[in-house]
């Protein structure tokens, strides 16, 4: 077991070192079960920003709509009546892609699929800020209602 002492010159190594801008990863098994990962403001993801990411000059709520416009519902399931809303998650990079796109609850295999394929040709975002600096942030967008256009 690593004494105080010890634990405390590392952790401040680790602050040092990912303050000053350097790209630092360490496992918690490799040092003490105590000590959870640590990773740079580059690597983080975060979920409370000072500058949200935006999606067109707008918010995630115009994202939505974007989605619910170009989700087309797979002939199969537009026949059978079935719709309903898709809970998303995603992250925003800081380079305005989106990246580990995920269905949290589905309808359909053949409508989640659709909705992650529309999300995949998102144009980029402006990417979130926090404290000055470009990060990543996290979304779960909670419903893209996805129902057969009126005939």
């Amino acid at each position: 077991m690593l004494s105080f002492k010890i634990l405390f010159r590392l952790r401040l190594l680790v602050l040092v070192f990912s303050f000053v801008g350097g790209s630092f990863a360490a496992k918690a098994s490799n040092i003490n079960d105590s000590i959870v990962n640590v990773f740079s403001v580059n690597d983080s993801v975060f979920t409370e920003v000072d500058e949200s990411a935006t999606f067109q000059g707008g918010d995630a709520n115009v994202f939505r709509k974007w989605v619910q416009q170009n989700v087309i519902i797979p002939e199969e399931l537009a026949t059978q009546g079935i719709t309903g809303k898709v809970i998303v998650q995603f992250i925003v990079n800081t380079n305005g892609s989106l990246a580990n796109i995920n269905v949290l609850r589905g309808v359909h295999p053949s409508l989640d699929r659709e909705v992650v394929r529309v999300i995949k040709s998102s144009p980029k975002w402006v990417p979130a800020k926090h404290k000055g600096r470009v990060v990543k942030q996290k979304f779960v967008i909670p419903a893209f209602n996805c129902s057969s256009p009126e005939k």
